[in-house]
């Protein structure tokens, strides 16, 4: 299975330094953390609220998830008042997009972090929600057992304020196609899974489905593609839902391409690991290595 790639989520993200860093991001944030030490962080706070493009180019350090820029928004906030801290925990949630570990491990504030959203990705309600599904789905790559905690903390978080956006935009999310009675909509089966994925159970389970699925799916997956005559290699998604002993009660996956059916059939003639309850979605994204 060399050229399948397994994630129980993906992102892929682009950073752009500021144009203010001229000499590496580490670099500017070891002269910000040399000023904190020989002047206090509520000095250089002070020194940047009268400087808003020095602030800015701060923010830019800490959003890029540099950990060295991470280390100059903690010290910062030790001495922050509101109105900083909640600047502070904006840029630690840009972070989360490109070092979800990292933040997890260093945000001042997780519940502030995991729960706030602000320019420039409020302009609508589609933006905002576009972006935090990036931050779901950055979050959910974290494998590391000692995050267990602040990953569900953090994932319940960003949860609630994808649920709460549509209302506060004088919306509704927007309606799903309807369904045909007896199936469940694919939509519906994702929402579901993310669900799971905010449980300490869920995350478990989601790390031994990883371990799992490559290993006993891996020849499956070889076998669909050698059986796929047009080059077809797109990403996709499945979505299972799994009885109690984890037989695959219902099967679905988008794009559905012939690779992508060929793996949806196959598994559901198999079994997953046994999980938390009857009932249990869980999803599973393919992609396709270089």
């Amino acid at each position: 299975m060399a050229a399948t790639r397994v994630l129980s989520t993906s992102w892929l993200c682009l950073l752009v330094l500021s144009p203010l860093v001229r000499t590496g991001s580490v670099e500017s944030a070891a002269r910000v953390e040399a000023a904190i030490t020989t002047r206090g962080a509520a000095k250089v706070l002070a020194e940047l609220h009268a400087q808003p493009e020095r602030w800015r180019s701060v923010y830019r350090g800490i959003a890029s998830g540099d950990r060295a820029w991470l280390k100059v928004g903690q010290d910062l906030a030790a001495a922050a008042d509101a109105g900083w801290s909640y600047d502070i925990d904006l840029a630690f949630g840009e972070a989360l997009v490109v070092a979800p570990g990292l933040v997890l491990k260093m945000a001042p504030d997780l519940g502030a972090t995991c729960g706030n959203i602000d320019d420039p990705f409020t302009d609508n309600v589609e933006k905002a929600l576009a972006e935090v599904r990036k931050r779901e789905l950055s979050v959910l790559e974290v494998k590391k057992p000692e995050l267990a905690k602040e990953q569900t903390a953090c994932l319940k978080g960003l949860g609630d304020l994808r649920d709460a956006l549509p209302k506060a935009y004088g919306t509704t999310a927007p309606l799903e196609a309807a369904s045909v009675p007896g199936r469940e909509s694919f939509q519906t089966a994702l929402r579901a899974a993310e669900a799971n994925l905010r449980t300490e159970a869920g995350l478990a389970y989601d790390r031994t489905l990883s371990a799992y699925f490559p290993q006993h799916y891996g020849a499956a997956m070889d076998d669909c593609v050698k059986a796929e005559k047009t080059g077809d290699l797109a990403a996709f998604t499945l979505a299972f839902k799994l009885v109690e002993d984890g037989h695959v009660e219902s099967a679905l996956v988008r794009p559905e391409s012939k690779i992508a059916t060929c793996l949806r059939d196959k598994v559901k003639q198999g079994q997953l690991p046994k999980p938390p309850r009857s009932g249990y979605w869980v999803r599973v994204e393919m992609k396709f290595g270089p």
